[in-house]
């Protein structure tokens, strides 16, 4: 608007219009732009692990040896790089609280042992490594070994005739 508040009328020169234009769609190099680098640092975390594999379901039998009603199984501690890894368990029907078989609304404790030491249930333990292979899988002898153990006097206390069960579970950490 000039000072009397009417509209002006702006011409561009053309010359001028066709110039910007250009300027403003050149390609880098054509201004006189070297380029831009960038650059980016990559990194791989790999934890220290360890897994369990070949565990079996156990069933426990009267041991007479043992005076108990008993069951084992050997089974594969892998890690990768650490020697010293945790353990520890849960029972479903006990959870962190007690190791529990349960048929109904019947329950027998059992004790369970981790290469011959106590496992408190909802606790971990310490371990070092047995020696293992290198595998992920170890074969039918194992490296470690888990003991299921319940008690005569408690087995009497309940009603027989029936399959008592609970599913336990193992978790192993690299520590």
């Amino acid at each position: 608007m000039d000072e009397e508040g009417k509209m002006m009328e702006t011409r561009l020169n053309p010359m001028w219009a066709v110039m910007t234009a250009a300027t403003l769609c050149a390609p880098a190099h054509v201004l006189g732009d070297t380029g831009n680098t960038a650059s980016s640092r990559i990194t791989l975390h790999i934890p220290e692990t360890a897994r369990i594999s070949g565990l079996d379901n156990i069933d426990l039998h009267w041991k007479a040896g043992r005076n108990r009603y008993y069951g084992s199984d050997r089974l594969c501690v892998y890690q990768r790089k650490t020697h010293r890894y945790r353990v520890s368990a849960t029972s479903a029907n006990g959870g962190r609280k007690a190791f529990l078989l349960r048929r109904g609304n019947s329950v027998v404790p059992y004790a369970v042992a981790w290469n011959g030491a106590p496992l408190p249930a909802g606790g971990s333990m310490a371990m070092e490594r047995l020696p293992a292979p290198s595998a992920q899988g170890c074969g039918d002898t194992g490296n470690a070994m888990i003991e299921v153990m319940a008690n005569p006097d408690d087995v009497k206390q309940v009603p027989a005739g029936g399959l008592y069960t609970d599913v336990l579970m193992l978790r192993i950490q690299a520590r």
